[in-house]
This record gives structure tokens, sequence and C-alpha cells, in this order.
């Protein structure tokens, strides 16, 4: 548990880009994931993210979220792979150069903690998957986290390969500081 809120930490620390969607709100936001590689742990994160929500009305019902990630921006500490990360065999940048994920369905299960229902779109594919996120929004500041895992190989990202794990851990943070 320790390990994976430190692992938690050290990819919100170095992923934070900072989004403005008006002039009175300051937006930090960050999505990272690791994969085993021959039975090695790769980490990365995205640096260009646009997270769009609404959740200003106390029905769920009427709530929006919305994240585009932009292939691009991957970074792994390691310029030859992120280079060889955007060809078509993993993300095909070219062609799709944007992941998408759109909340569909909110379900309240506890204090600020829900599960999601989401299209994501990753190179030509969309899947709904359920997440659990917490969400705390207040008068000072709007705040969603998850992880969750996906199988890379649903979205024909990495082809085959026998040595690279096919579950993707994935961790989001959004936090929007109301001024």
């Amino acid at each position: 548990m320790k390990k994976k809120k430190i692992t938690l930490v050290l990819f919100t620390s170095f992923l934070l880009s900072v989004v403005g969607f008006s002039q009175d709100l300051v937006a930090k936001s960050s999505v990272a994931f690791k994969i085993k590689n021959l039975g090695f742990n790769v980490e990365g994160f995205f640096s260009e993210i646009n997270i769009e929500s609404n959740f200003s009305d106390d029905d769920i019902s009427q709530w929006t979220l919305i994240g585009n990630v932009i292939v691009n921006s991957i970074r792994t500490n390691n310029e030859k792979r992120d280079v060889h990360l955007l060809k078509d065999d993993f993300f095909d940048v070219k062609t799709f150069p944007k992941i998408v994920l759109m909340a569909t369905n909110f379900k309240k299960t506890s204090l600020n903690k829900y599960d999601v229902t989401f299209s994501l779109t990753i190179k030509e594919t969309t899947k709904k998957i359920t997440i659990p996120m917490l969400i705390i929004n207040n008068k000072d500041a709007l705040q969603l986290t998850c992880d969750f895992e996906i199988n890379r190989r649903d979205f024909d990202v990495g082809g085959n390969s026998l040595v690279m794990s096919k579950t993707v851990k994935i961790a989001v943070s959004h936090t929007v500081k109301k001024q």
C-alpha cells in the first residue's frame, strides 16, 4: 500500500501540467502510467492533458467529465523509447494524436467516491470502462483522482509482445483551485 501511495505521489509530482480553464480557475492535471517490460517497470507520463468538467450542479446526472491526452507528449525518461512509442505499432500518433476519456455515467458509492463509466478511445478502438474515482468538490477546489488498469492489447498498442505486460496501470489526478 505504501509503495502505491509513493508511486502516485511521484507520478503526480513530476507530471503536473498547468492548464487554465478560465481567468478565475487554475488547474493541474496529470496522467501517469506503469507497465512491465522484460520484467522491469517502465514508468512514464503524458505532459499535455486537458481535463474539462462540470460539477457545479448537485444533480450528478448533469455532470460532465472529458479528458484529452496529447499522445506525442509521452515521456518515459528514454528519448528513443518515447519516439518508438509514437510509431504505428504503439500509438500511431500521426493517425491518432489524442487519447480521449469521456464520462457517460456517475454512480455515487460513498462520501466523495464514485464509480464513473467512461468511453475510452485509444487509436481506433473505443471501450467502456468503469473507474472508481475520488471526487471532492467544495468552494475552494475540485479534486479528481483515480487509479485503474487497462489491457493495452484491447487497444492494439504494442502488438502481441511476449516480453511486455498486457496490463497498464494508470494514475490520473486533476485539481482545479477556485480563486
